[in-house]
C-alpha cells in the first residue's frame, strides 16, 4: 500500500498537456486582401513553427524560418481575436520583418528572452535557399514588451553567406556573453558542413567563431534517423551539425549536440570567453556521453536538470542534476515525457514559462514539412499537423541561476544541499551537547548547595 501511495503522484502528478495545435498557420493582416490571398492562394504551406519562448507577462513568441517562399513575417506573437481563433501577429512589426531587408528579421529560427524581458533574435540572413544578403546574420535584441530595437550585433565577420546557419542561443546576461550554435549547412549540398560555435560579448561587440569543424560539432556521417519507422528526409539523409545547445545554471558549463548524432558534448565557458585559450580550444571538449536518440533543442534548468529533444522516440527526455562529467550521465536516469507517436512528432525547440514552472515544446513534424508531405487541410497523421505542448516540470529557466548558488562578477560559489543537511545535524548535536553541559552545571551546583546546608 505504500508502494502505490508513493507512485501515484510521481505519474499522476505530472501533466503533460497540449497548449496549442495548428493544421496551418494564419497571421494578422492589415490588408484583408492580403489576408483572402494568403488563404486563397494556400501561402501557408510555406510555414512552420519552429522557435518558442515567454516572457514575464505571459506573452508566447514564435519563430517561423524564412525556408521557403511567401512567409509572412519570422517572428510572431501568438494573439487570440474575438473569436479565439488563433493568430502569429508579426513581432515587433511586419515592417521589421520585411523580406530583403537587412536591417530587418530575415529568417529567425533560434531565439532567447532573458529576465529582464529582452528579446534576443538569432537572424540566419538566408531566405528560402539563398545566400543571405550583406549584414543579415545578426542577433537583435527588442524589448519583448514594448517591441523597441535596443541593440543589433553584426556576426558576418564569422559567419558564411552560403554556408552558415545560425541555429539556437543561449545568454549569460552577468558576463555579457552569448553563445550560438552554427549547423554550418551549405546552400550547395555538395559543400561540406562547416559547423561551429559562436561567442559573442554583448558588452565589447567581440565575436569569435569556435571548434569550427571540430569532431564535436560535425554530424555523425554513419547516422540514419527514423521517426516511427520512416527514415528522415527522403531524399538524402539528414547531415546537420550543432544544434541543440544548453547552459548550465551556474553559467560555467556549455552543452551542445550536432543534431546528426545521439551524443551530447561540453566545454568550459572560460575557454571560449577567453581569447588566450582559443587556438587550442578543441582540447577542453569534453565528451558528455549517448544520450539514445538524435536531437534538436535542448534546455538547462535552474534545478541543474538538462532537458532533451528525443527526434527518435517522440519525446522529451531530463537528465537530472546534469553535470560535465561523463560517467553522471546516464540514459538511466532519464525522465521521459511526452512519448507520443502522433503528437509530438520532432519536438523541437524547448521553452520555459517561468510563472507555472512548465516546459513548452514545439512538435512540428519538420521532416515531414521538408519533404513536403504534410495535409494542411486533412491532417495525415494526428488531429493536427502542429502542436504546443507545456509539461508540468516544476522548473524554471537556467537564466535564474542554481538554486542555493550565489554569484558575484566572476564566480558563482555553491553551497549543496548535503552540506546544509551536515550543517544541521551537526547544530543539533551542538546544541544537545550544549543542553548536556548546562544540566550537569545545574546538577553540579545543587549538589554543591546540599552539601553546604548538610554541613
Amino acid at each position: 500500500m505504500l508502494i502505490i501511495l508513493v507512485l501515484v503522484p510521481l505519474v499522476f502528478g505530472r501533466t503533460e498537456d497540449i497548449l496549442y495545435q495548428f493544421n496551418w498557420l494564419n497571421f494578422t493582416f492589415d490588408d484583408p486582401a492580403d489576408a483572402e490571398s494568403y488563404v486563397n492562394n494556400q501561402l501557408y504551406t510555406c510555414c512552420m513553427p519552429a522557435g518558442i519562448k515567454m516572457n514575464s507577462q505571459g506573452d508566447i513568441f514564435i519563430s517561423v524560418p524564412r525556408w521557403k517562399e511567401n512567409v509572412v513575417a519570422t517572428l510572431n506573437q501568438i494573439v487570440s481575436q474575438n473569436d479565439d481563433a488563433l493568430l502569429l501577429k508579426p513581432f515587433p512589426s511586419l515592417e521589421e520583418n520585411e523580406e530583403g531587408v537587412a536591417e530587418a528579421l530575415q529568417s529567425v529560427l533560434g531565439f532567447e528572452i532573458d529576465l529582464d524581458d529582452y528579446i534576443w533574435v538569432l537572424d540566419q540572413g538566408k531566405v528560402n535557399g539563398n545566400s543571405a544578403i550583406a549584414k543579415s546574420q545578426k542577433l537583435v535584441k527588442y524589448n519583448s514588451i514594448t517591441g523597441k530595437k535596443n541593440m543589433t550585433y553584426d556576426l558576418s565577420s564569422v559567419t558564411s553567406a552560403n554556408n552558415s546557419f545560425l541555429n539556437d542561443i543561449v545568454l549569460d546576461p552577468l558576463r555579457e556573453f552569448a553563445y550560438i550554435t552554427d549547423s554550418g549547412l551549405p546552400i550547395n549540398s555538395d559543400d561540406p558542413l562547416e559547423p561551429a560555435i559562436i561567442v559573442l560579448n554583448t558588452k565589447t561587440s567581440q565575436v569569435w567563431r569556435l571548434l569550427a569543424s571540430d569532431i564535436s560539432v560535425m554530424n555523425n556521417e554513419t547516422l540514419r534517423i527514423y521517426i516511427n519507422g520512416e527514415q528522415v528526409l527522403k531524399n538524402s539523409p539528414m547531415e546537420t551539425g550543432a544544434d541543440g545547445i544548453a547552459l548550465s545554471c551556474d553559467k560555467r558549463t556549455l552543452y551542445y549536440t550536432p543534431l546528426t548524432s545521439q551524443y551530447l558534448y561540453s566545454i568550459d565557458t572560460m575557454y571560449l570567453r577567453d581569447p588566450k585559450y582559443h587556438a587550442n580550444i578543441s582540447n577542453y571538449v569534453q565528451p558528455i556521453g549517448w544520450k539514445k536518440s538524435a536531437s534538436d533543442g535542448l534546455a538547462a534548468s535552474e534545478k541543474n536538470n538538462l532537458y532533451i529533444t528525443a527526434l527518435e522516440y517522440n519525446s522529451v527526455y531530463k537528465q537530472p542534476d546534469i553535470t560535465n562529467v561523463a560517467s553522471d550521465f546516464s540514459v538511466n536516469k532519464f525522465t521521459i515525457y511526452g512519448n507520443d507517436s502522433e503528437r509530438m512528432m520532432w519536438p523541437d525547440t524547448l521553452g520555459f514559462n517561468n510563472k507555472d514552472k512548465t516546459l513548452l515544446v514545439v512538435a512540428n513534424q519538420l521532416h515531414h514539412f521538408e519533404d513536403g508531405t504534410i495535409n494542411f487541410n486533412k491532417p495525415t497523421v494526428g488531429d493536427h499537423n502542429f502542436y504546443i505542448w507545456s509539461i508540468d516540470v516544476n522548473d524554471r529557466s537556467y537564466l535564474y541561476g542554481c538554486e542555493d548558488i550565489s554569484a558575484d562578477n566572476d564566480t558563482y560559489e555553491a553551497f549543496p544541499t548535503w552540506a546544509k543537511i551536515l550543517v544541521c545535524i551537526l547544530g543539533v548535536i551542538i546544541l544537545i551537547i550544549i543542553g548536556c553541559v548546562i544540566k550537569n552545571i545545574i546538577k553540579a551546583r545543587k549538589r554543591k548547595r546540599q552539601a553546604l546546608i548538610n554541613n
